[in-house]
């Protein structure tokens, strides 16, 4: 019998498989696509995901970020934030999940790739998968295979979690185009209702997006084509282009951390950003946890529930803050343009000190000094578009 099955080869199952692997544990990850696997996903690392991991990420780095900008259409101002060291890491997604899932692999778990699961029964003592060719038994599963995947089924809770539209652009531009955009992050805010785009330079292309951050009917394609033209990015610039569409898992209060022996990790716990839609970090972070409940808590199940639902506590504290600061950002159309008029160069300080890990979004809603910076004079200077 195996100590662990991972369903999912992303970030949080590949977290979770280096973690017990690396602790001795007999793992088997089973992923349904051939690895290395596209993953539609901006693919920006932030700081805080980055420090996560046990062992560096620059082999699969594109670009490495310091400067942030800010646009809001709205009030058409901008907030530029600059830091001496990089804040966001630019990566494409097959290649940094396959990073990880491979430095599993070096530590002793087995990867089987194109291995859709189909079956999962949760018994007393050990929890028996079952794909197209084979069972195995284990005495726990870690359950990271997507919002929509297989074993986010076994309960409702989680499958029923609010998913956003997100479209995604990887574009390759002429090279004038491409030198406007590769020294910054760029998000945009008051182009798409309750949403917004983003800019984020890879190595020798562009990936260009927008989401929705409320439930809504809207087409999102109409809304990506009037960013194209605010980016003055016409066609005759576009050498190669490849759009792809995808939903995103935000948090939500509703939730299940497990079901008898399996746990749920990464999107299947739905831990997006309610304010950026970014979940690499937090999906790392609870795959994590799942392994170091599993291991320190020696298998025991109660004792392993118990561990991984108070572990999960700092997640959903700073994803609850989130959450409501994200009423400012994305709340009524009057209250999102007197925060970003009057607060945007501070509001877009405070998120980058976020990116760089320098403070919480929990440290900003239960400190009231932080909301008195924001009344900082200096803190109004802004630069008009």
């Amino acid at each position: 019998m195996l100590d662990v099955i991972v369903i999912g080869a992303g970030v949080a199952g590949s977290t979770a498989a280096h973690h017990l692997a690396n602790a001795g544990a007999k793992v088997l990850v089973f992923e349904k696509a051939k690895l290395p696997r596209y993953k539609t996903c901006g693919g920006g690392v932030i700081k805080r995901a980055a420090d996560l991991l046990p062992f560096s990420i620059d082999s699969v780095v594109e670009r490495k970020l310091s400067q942030v900008d800010i646009f809001h259409h709205e009030v058409k101002l901008r907030f530029k934030v600059e830091r001496n060291d990089p804040v966001i890491f630019m990566v494409m997604r097959a290649d940094f999940d396959n990073f990880i899932i491979s430095k599993a692999e070096e530590k002793g778990a087995i990867i089987q790739d194109e291995s859709e699961v189909l079956g999962l029964q949760n018994l007393n003592d050990f929890v028996e998968v079952k794909t197209r060719n084979e069972k195995h038994k284990a005495r726990f599963v870690i359950a990271a295979d997507g919002a929509t995947g297989f074993s986010a089924k076994l309960n409702e809770t989680n499958y029923n979690l609010l998913k956003v539209a997100a479209l995604e652009v990887e574009v390759t531009t002429k090279q004038e185009v491409f030198e406007r955009y590769k020294d910054s992050t760029r998000f945009d805010y008051g182009i798409l209702p309750y949403g917004y785009a983003w800019v984020f330079p890879k190595k020798e292309h562009l990936s260009i997006g927008a989401a929705f951050m409320k439930k809504t009917d809207k087409s999102i394609h109409k809304w990506l084509d009037k960013y194209f033209e605010i980016l003055n990015i016409q066609q005759k610039d576009i050498l190669k282009k490849e759009k792809h569409g995808y939903f995103i898992p935000l948090f939500s209060n509703e939730k299940k951390y497990y079901s008898g022996r399996v746990l749920f990790s990464g999107d299947a716990l739905g831990l997006a950003d309610p304010i950026t839609a970014e979940g690499i970090s937090y999906a790392i972070e609870s795959g994590w946890l799942a392994a170091k409940s599993i291991i320190e808590s020696d298998y025991e199940l109660s004792f392993v529930q118990r561990k991984y639902k108070q572990s999960l506590k700092s997640i959903y504290k700073e994803l609850n803050s989130a959450k409501f600061l994200s009423h400012f950002v994305f709340g009524p159309n009057h209250v999102r343009r007197f925060v970003f008029k009057h607060f945007g160069k501070r509001l877009s300080e405070l998120m980058t000190d976020i990116i760089a890990q320098e403070k919480t979004y929990s440290q900003l809603v239960h400190n009231p000094i932080s909301y008195l910076k924001l009344l900082r004079p200096g803190y109004f200077i802004r630069r008009e578009f």
